[in-house]
């Protein structure tokens, strides 16, 4: 084998690698039907009326919790943790809007185009009019629509 193709075969088995890192990385990684649905409804319920980028930041949060000590591994395990989503206590809730949860499920499938843009210790997000004690000990990211964003 000449040096030039070994160069090459070396190049491309380092782009491989670097490549599986990016996408094994946990936010990348597929979530079943179940998770997804709760993801779709954190997105809807907490986010209707939002921008794009505020609906974005929702899920961020969500993935960011997934990943970090001290909140559960799962999507749907930081839906139902008490105290974290009121909407996720009311069992009469219903999807009104039908294509507004559609939009808010694409996003979700789609969270991989947009993840990186926000960052990894972002892990709050209230209403921004809501005072509570723990918005108080957390810095402020940003406030985008109707909600505030904090980082842990």
């Amino acid at each position: 084998m000449t040096v030039q193709k070994r160069s090459i075969t070396l190049k491309y088995k380092l782009l491989i690698f670097l490549a599986s890192l990016f996408f094994l990385s946990p936010c990348f990684a597929e979530v079943n039907k179940k998770e997804l649905d709760c993801l779709s409804e954190i997105v809807y319920f907490e986010g209707r009326g939002e921008s794009q980028a505020g609906k974005e930041m929702i899920v961020a949060v969500v993935i960011n919790r997934t990943q970090t000590k001290g909140f559960p591994s799962s999507i749907c395990g930081n839906l139902y943790k008490p105290h974290q989503f009121s909407f996720a206590r009311d069992t009469s809730r219903q999807i009104k809007n039908l294509n507004e949860y559609k939009s808010c499920r694409e996003l979700a499938l789609n969270r991989r185009t947009f993840l990186y843009k926000y960052p990894k210790n972002m892990l709050y997000f209230k209403r921004k009019e809501l005072v509570t004690k723990w918005s108080k000990k957390k810095k402020l990211y940003k406030i985008e629509g109707n909600h505030s964003f904090h980082l842990m």
